[in-house]
């Protein structure tokens, strides 16, 4: 038994050096190379392609109200330009989930979509410290009627 104990243990211990939970992934810098919707891009580091999901924030699907404007701000602010990622964790796709970053100016591409409007906060998976900080962004955007709330219909729920 101490055997098979001992075994289980060397094993594990093997796994957890090969393994990398994904708040210990390196920060990703590269071009922002497509924009699928609103709040998912992809960036080119090097030859390799990462498939990022902005952290915290839903902008609304292509086929909603607003969706195409909320790509739009995005291409418009990263489209083809230098980013710099900051993986938070992983979600059921297997996407990075991160916050990204506008390399040169540091500007926080997730928090610039709340404040242009086109994103709500979403607030079952939003859990860090500046979430509250973009609750306030996004309240103030809704009172000066920006981007999305503009529009009731805007097809974004408010949790």
């Amino acid at each position: 038994m101490n055997r098979l104990i001992k075994s289980i243990f060397i094993l594990s211990a093997a796994t957890l050096v090969f393994l990398k939970p994904v708040h210990a992934l390196d920060h990703i810098t590269g071009k922002a190379v497509n924009i699928a919707d609103g709040d998912t891009i992809t960036v080119l580091q090097k030859e390799k392609e990462y498939k990022i999901r902005l952290y915290g924030i839903c902008t609304p699907e292509r086929n909603q109200p607003f969706g195409k404007k909320a790509e739009k701000f995005t291409a418009d602010m990263i489209g083809m330009k230098q980013v710099v990622v900051d993986p938070l964790e992983k979600n059921r796709d297997g996407r990075i989930v991160g916050l990204v970053y506008i390399d040169g100016d540091g500007e926080c591409l997730n928090e610039e979509i709340l404040r242009a409007g086109y994103a709500r906060v979403c607030q079952y998976c939003c859990r860090a410290r500046f979430c509250e900080k973009w609750l306030e962004i996004e309240k103030w955007a809704r009172e000066k009627e920006k981007g999305l709330w503009q529009d009731n219909s805007a097809g974004l729920s408010t949790d």
